[in-house]
């Protein structure tokens, strides 16, 4: 975003109810950390929310913006959060001054795609920046025909399976319209945070695959879009698992639920949870243009996750459902620290866990409650 003063733009205070009467509590910090931006939701009213910047290496809680409705999508990317609400109004806010920006649309520019239909499922988005040009871009998905948003779906891809893409760009000096992009080359999970990513100015997702042997892709490909460009990169990225082994990705046991995107010291990671081997691997990928992947992290899985003293059955893992019973099941790793450390954040627990390769030990460091999820990671300064 160019400037967040920008003339096109309505610049506005984000007035946040406390209970302390704040708009923005925040502790100071002499130095720039990591950042987990989180939602944490009010168990008494869900649609009630807090954005909570966390300081991961330490669980601290360094700002709080509070009383958001939170009937809309989050992302954060750079020092910044996006908020997409009802009727794909856009809000840009700052978490270190609490202030926010309402991106302008022509009007009537501002309402969801007519072709979502009241069975078709709501619009994804995705919020990153550009490095190149220092723009922010929001990219919208939606689940309906490409045709009749006036695009046309990718190469074999069917009217039925195809999505709609839109951009944003959030800034400029000009008031902003959504844009319609081609879809992707085939259809993306980019309804949960794990199935994508956004690194270097490039979105990255897992595919919407149908149950075997119907699909024609891996389990472990991944669909790329270029943010700077506003298209996709015409080939799927083919994951490391599938890259690595002889026999693909399914000659190991693998399945979609296990497997999860995140951005990593810069570059695009994929994450396996590994339940038959008790690890949990992380590739990073060297190479776009290469599809080049090296394994950066391989995590003790009994000491990231509870109830895993045990070895875990053999047939674990390979029916394609999530774990049952009282065993945790996911930790997507968040960023990793300066000392070689790796934090992590649990799914389904709320819980912040910092990891030591050296000495296989895991910290649990903030308990965020089981009511709520991650919206990014922040590079904002708490001065």
């Amino acid at each position: 975003m160019e400037s967040p003063r920008s003339p096109a733009l309505k610049r506005v205070r984000f007035l946040a109810p406390a209970s302390d009467g704040g708009t923005l509590q925040a502790t100071r910090s002499r130095r720039a950390v990591p950042l987990l931006v989180a939602a944490v939701y009010d168990a008494a009213d869900l649609s009630r929310v807090d954005v909570s910047l966390v300081d991961v290496s330490s669980g601290a809680v360094v700002a709080r913006l509070g009383g958001l409705r939170s009937g809309g999508h989050f992302g954060a990317a750079g020092g910044l959060v996006c908020l997409v609400g009802a009727g794909a109004a856009v809000r840009v806010i700052d978490p270190t001054t609490g202030a926010a920006t309402d991106v302008v649309a022509a009007p009537g520019d501002a309402a969801p795609p007519a072709h979502n239909g009241p069975r078709s499922r709501p619009p994804s988005h995705v919020f990153g920046l550009v490095p190149a040009t220092g723009e922010y871009k929001v990219l919208r998905i939606s689940a309906a025909a490409a045709a009749a948003h006036g695009v046309r779906a990718a190469p074999g891809q069917s009217q039925s399976q195809s999505q709609s893409c839109e951009v944003l760009t959030v800034g400029g000096r000009e008031p902003q319209r959504w844009r319609p992009a081609q879809g992707p080359p085939a259809p993306v999970a980019a309804a949960t945070y794990r199935s994508k990513a956004v690194a270097r100015g490039v979105a990255h997702f897992l595919l919407l695959l149908p149950p075997p042997p119907h699909h024609g892709a891996e389990c472990d490909a991944v669909a790329s879009f270029d943010l700077a460009a506003e298209a996709w990169r015409p080939s799927l990225l083919r994951g490391p698992l599938s890259s690595s082994s002889p026999g693909g990705a399914g000659a190991r046991h693998v399945c979609r639920a296990h497997l999860s995107l995140a951005e990593l010291s810069g570059c695009l990671a994929a994450v396996h949870h590994d339940y038959p081997g008790g690890c949990i691997d992380v590739w990073l990928l060297t190479d776009l243009d290469q599809g080049a992947w090296c394994r950066t992290h391989s995590l003790r899985l009994a000491s990231v996750l509870r109830g895993w003293g045990g070895a875990p059955p053999d047939e674990l893992g390979r029916r394609g459902q999530l774990v049952a019973g009282d065993r945790e099941s996911l930790a997507q790793p968040l960023v990793a620290l300066d000392d070689g450390r790796v934090a992590l954040w649990v799914e389904g627990k709320g819980s912040v866990r910092v990891y030591d390769p050296r000495t296989g030990a895991c910290t649990e460091v903030a308990d965020m409650g089981r009511y709520s999820s991650v919206i990014g990671l922040s590079t904002a300064a708490i001065e």
